[in-house]
């Protein structure tokens, strides 16, 4: 028996040999249909996102969501100059060495969203909404709620303002948002979610609409969302000049506002002051800013801060104390106006006295 044995034993090692090469050549074609399987799923919720995009936007009707086959000029531009931050920047990430080049979309990116955006001065542009194409193989590297295996986008939004010619006339990335407000993770990543993110809002009534943009991050048991502003200057007579305003940001503690009062729009901001302590309730601090747009271009922005109104008593929350001092806002915004109508006067009259 033994002796058998050893005599077939190169015969059994090399039938062992055989049947484990089977068995892992057959792991191997399992693995490669399962990913190819992944590969058809995402490209079909990618046909579909685009499909939503072109119903929920008449508008958008020049949409061009193939990617590039390689790099682009503007994926070098943006590796270079585009870092990912996990600290809360106090405005977007301006990236001018994109502007004057032909719009492609950066590799792993899709417009999610398409408006036109017209003006008398300066002619018909497109606003387009970028944001990172949906991945399973995408893990976030810092989990903040939920289990490790939880996916967010890895990449911030973008937003890219074209001219007719899809020549890019103002790029920006809002470095630390991964999501347009209405998409909270890859499990809510529709397209009709989160149309009403970038809008168009006359801020001032110099007849120039500025455009307002909502951007989403999530937290352990908080959340962020930040309004961007960018507008047109009208005045620049070399070109078509965008420019990036302040950011304001909405959290669980602290809130900001748009206010509409006799035609003009302000921001209401709700400050806690608090730093660590989310849940304490504490006295608040309302600051309202007022958009001047271009009065003075050498500013880094163009909101100007023009009444504060305090709580007087504590509030859990920045939403809370906004409706609990709405009334005085009204009043402050309307005082404002009536000393603003009489300086105007003022001014007025002394130039007709030195005429």
């Amino acid at each position: 028996m033994n002796k058998s044995l050893k005599q077939n034993w190169p015969k059994l090692g090399i039938i062992l040999l055989i049947v484990i090469i089977i068995f892992s050549f057959a792991h191997y074609l399992g693995r490669k249909n399962r990913f190819h399987l992944k590969k058809v799923d995402l490209g079909n919720d990618r046909i579909e996102n685009q499909e939503a995009i072109k119903k929920d936007n008449p508008d958008g009707e020049n949409i061009e969501p193939k990617q590039s086959a390689g790099s682009n000029n503007l994926d070098e531009i943006l590796s270079k100059n585009l870092e990912i931050s996990y600290s809360l920047a106090e405005k977007p990430t301006d990236i001018p060495e994109a502007i004057g080049l032909n719009f492609e979309l950066p590799k792993d990116y899709e417009i999610a969203i398409s408006k036109n955006y017209s003006s008398k001065e300066k002619g018909d542009f497109k606003i387009l909404g970028l944001r990172q194409v949906k991945s399973d193989t995408l893990r976030d590297p810092y989990p903040v709620d939920g289990p490790e295996e939880q996916y967010i986008p890895a990449k911030p939004v973008m937003v890219a303002i074209v001219d007719k010619n899809n020549i890019i006339k103002h790029f920006i990335a809002l470095s630390d948002y991964p999501f347009f407000q209405g998409n909270n993770d890859f499990n809510d990543y529709k397209i009709e979610s989160i149309n009403k993110s970038i809008e168009f809002k006359d801020l001032n009534g110099d007849g120039i609409q500025e455009i307002l943009i909502y951007a989403y991050k999530p937290y352990a048991a908080d959340y962020l969302i930040s309004l961007s502003t960018i507008s047109l200057n009208k005045n620049d007579d070399q070109g078509t000049s965008f420019k990036t305003q302040k950011l304001f940001k909405s959290t669980y503690k602290d809130s900001f506002r748009l206010v509409e009062r006799n035609g003009t729009w302000f921001v209401a901001e709700a400050d806690s002051g608090v730093g660590d302590c989310r849940l304490c309730p504490t006295v608040y601090m309302i600051n309202i800013y007022e958009f001047s747009n271009y009065q003075n271009p050498e500013i880094e922005d163009n909101f100007t801060k023009i009444a504060t109104v305090a709580s007087e008593k504590e509030f859990g929350g920045g939403d809370d104390v906004l409706d609990y001092k709405m009334a005085e806002i009204n009043k402050k915004l309307d005082l404002y106006k009536i000393k603003k109508e009489e300086d105007k006067k003022y001014i007025q009259s002394l130039r007709g006295s030195s005429n």
